[in-house]
């Protein structure tokens, strides 16, 4: 296939409209971003021409909409890891430990990891809750929710298998507690954590739509830096109707910057972007 040219002003504003209609992320000073996710779809395809695979995506036939599903893996899956923000998973800890000691749980600690990508956040989250149940010696059942717009992002956060290297972040103690070697180089999550984490396929600029899951915890993390201020705002205000009262909500540095709401008060913390629903 014959080197590919830049995409033209008049073509990245084309494909950032219909990103943005269809999932809210907005890419207006990124095109090196969206021009590499194309490229690595459209290699795939042997298609040298951005705007005849735009009338391929761009259709309501059912090959389309599966098009569409495939160019969404190569645009959102983005790099990720266990534990990525060390300090917010910290106070994600803490905040459980106080929820239990105070008996602030009346059945079970409920969790979500937005845009979970591969698994490695929502799994964070889940021995995070682990530990803290551990920590205060009780049986509180947690469950972890984690939803994410592509399926094959999805796909392979279900088998909860990861790499060795993947895992050399984790703290030895978590990794001998929590993983279980299954191949040469290759961990599983341990039955007893992956029983307690579910996945779905979800669009966050779609979440009002969503049933109203009443969480404990909602960490949203690198995404609302790609949606505008409108789109932010609303996707917090729907998260904040998604949190339990006293709820713990966990954003990326500066994704809520601009979001006002009476219903919060900013977590005492300078290190991370964190709010409890008052």
């Amino acid at each position: 296939m014959k080197s590919q040219p830049d995409l033209t002003d008049n073509q990245f504003r084309r494909w950032q409209q219909l990103l943005e209609s269809r999932t809210g992320i907005y890419l207006g000073g990124h095109k090196s971003i969206l021009q590499a996710g194309l490229l690595k779809r459209m290699r795939q395809l042997g298609c040298d021409c951005y705007d005849q695979y735009l009338q391929q995506v761009d259709s309501v036939e059912r090959s389309s909409i599966i098009e569409w599903g495939e160019l969404l893996n190569s645009l959102t899956v983005q790099e990720t890891r266990f534990f990525r923000d060390p300090a917010a998973f910290i106070t994600v800890q803490e905040y459980l430990e106080q929820q239990i000691t105070q008996g602030n749980v009346e059945e079970s600690l409920e969790l979500w990891s937005v845009g979970c990508s591969s698994g490695e956040e929502a799994y964070s989250l889940a021995v995070t809750a682990a530990e803290a149940v551990r920590a205060t010696s009780t049986d509180t059942f947690f469950g972890v929710t984690g939803t994410d717009i592509s399926n094959s992002a999805i796909a392979s956060a279900e088998t909860a298998v990861y790499k060795q290297t993947q895992l050399q972040i984790i703290e030895p103690s978590l990794r001998y507690r929590y993983f279980r070697p299954i191949a040469k180089g290759q961990y599983q999550v341990v039955p007893a954590v992956q029983s307690r984490v579910c996945f779905s396929r979800s669009n966050i600029s779609l979440v009002e739509q969503l049933p109203k899951m009443m969480m404990d915890v909602i960490y949203c993390q690198n995404m609302l830096i790609y949606f505008k201020q409108e789109g932010r705002t609303s996707v917090l205000n729907a998260l904040f109707e998604r949190l339990k009262p006293g709820g713990l909500l966990i954003t990326g540095p500066g994704e809520s910057q601009g979001w006002c709401h009476a219903g919060v008060r900013r977590i005492d913390n300078n290190r991370v972007e964190g709010y409890i629903k008052l």
